[in-house]
């Protein structure tokens, strides 16, 4: 029932999304950062990579470039139930691994949706990171239960 309120209380405002941030680091290399931004019609994509303890960024990991329409985004935001995520996944048996954050910003002044976790996701993680173009998963696999577990 909470799960089903959250949902639809995102959905009702899903149209007023202007930015997704996608952060994801690990203790050993360090911090992908993937930015989606609403701009006219479209969803542009950009990304860099922070080489753990430093301030350096890798530009040959940057990209930034039109990944799908604004109208798509949406909907697939919809059909991934991101609206119905936990805000929180944490395993706690598990130190120095996967530390990772999707924040979306709304326009019109409305609160920031924080998602986060640590070594653990949502069941259908694996999904958004294909329909995102992610590669912050890439060295990871899921278990039955939906959790990345490394290779």
């Amino acid at each position: 029932m909470e799960t089903d309120l959250r949902e639809a209380g995102f959905n009702h405002k899903i149209e007023t999304i202007d930015k997704m941030e996608v952060i994801t680091g690990d203790y050993m290399w360090g911090q992908q950062n993937d930015t989606f931004t609403v701009v006219g019609d479209d969803l542009i994509a950009s990304s860099y990579f922070v080489k753990m303890g430093t301030e350096e960024t890798d530009d040959l990991s940057f990209k930034s470039e039109r990944l799908m329409a604004k109208t798509d985004f949406f909907r697939a935001l919809k059909d991934l139930r991101v609206g119905s995520w936990e805000r929180k996944y944490v395993d706690e048996s598990v130190m120095d691994a996967t530390q990772w954050s999707v924040r979306i910003y709304f326009n019109h002044g409305l609160e920031v949706l924080t998602i986060e976790g640590s070594n653990d996701y949502p069941d259908n993680m694996e999904e958004f990171n294909r329909v995102f173009d992610l590669n912050v998963f890439d060295d990871a696999d899921v278990d039955d239960e939906g959790e990345f577990v490394e290779l």
